[in-house]
């Protein structure tokens, strides 16, 4: 029982960790999406990597939004 609890434990850290180092986020641009991103992570533009989940497009009478992962490249 007590191996249970650890790995649970472990995995609540792992979680509580992404939701501070990554996010998802909708926008009509990747650069509306990186701003919407570093404002809500509290880091600038270039300390972030991001990885495109759904490609934006642009049509007549609708668009579609991009939407992203984005997050914080880790320090050196």
């Amino acid at each position: 029982m007590g191996a249970i609890k650890t790995f649970m434990s472990e995995q609540v850290d792992i979680q509580r960790k992404l939701e501070t180092e990554q996010v998802e986020v909708i926008g009509d641009t990747v650069d509306e999406c990186l701003k919407l991103a570093s404002k809500h992570l509290g880091k600038q533009i270039h300390e972030l990597d991001y990885v495109v989940l759904k490609r934006g497009k642009r049509s007549l009478f609708f668009g579609e939004p991009y939407h992203i992962r984005v997050s914080i490249l880790p320090e050196d």
